[in-house]
């Protein structure tokens, strides 16, 4: 049986005065991240046998600004400094994992499917789904990296623009072609 379940709640502070404040929980969405973690171990406590088999695991997933800043200036907002901004257009502040999720939503795919991470020539690399798709976040892509993407056939591959070097963005399409025809690439 699969049960899903999607749970919204604001990060409402808890007042400084309550319980649950002073054991440590600074909002309301603390509070409920540690209740459906009790009430897993508490069923696997209770039911031994599903140990294995049933997942009590949860996602946690902040709406926030998009990963990528604005890259759409009208004319008169041009200048110089721009250039910089517009090399790599991913926020600082993101991990691979908030790029990974920000992928999986933006391609359409139900975000409650297992992913795998692993490294591949020495880079992490998330797989969606058995391979729906594939992300790799890397500041610098190599060739022999970019041939080991392919050659996992993934439905969806997404690389960062920035990692990939002018002359290797000229073979991304025939290393496609040669490898993994179905793949669709999708630059960050």
């Amino acid at each position: 049986m699969t049960i899903k379940h999607i749970m919204v709640q604001l990060p409402e502070p808890c007042n400084p005065k309550s319980e649950a404040y002073k054991a440590g929980y600074k909002n309301i969405c603390e509070i409920g991240k540690e209740r459906i973690r009790r009430a897993g171990k508490k069923i696997l406590e209770e039911h031994p046998e599903l140990r294995g088999d049933l997942d009590v695991g949860f996602r946690v997933f902040k709406v926030d600004e998009p990963n990528v800043t604005e890259t759409y200036y009208r004319p008169a907002e041009w200048d110089k400094t721009l250039l910089h901004a517009l090399e790599d257009p991913v926020r600082p502040d993101r991990s691979d994992l908030d790029l990974f999720f920000g992928c999986v939503l933006d391609i359409g795919l139900p975000i409650n499917l297992a992913y795998t991470r692993r490294r591949v020539c020495r880079e992490h690399v998330y797989i969606y789904a058995d391979g729906d798709m594939i992300g790799c976040f890397a500041r610098e892509i190599s060739p022999r990296l970019l041939i080991r993407l392919f050659e996992l056939k993934p439905h969806c591959l997404v690389i960062r623009e920035s990692s990939l070097s002018a002359g290797l963005m000229m073979y991304v399409d025939r290393y496609k072609e040669d490898i993994s025809p179905h793949t669709e690439v999708r630059l960050l």
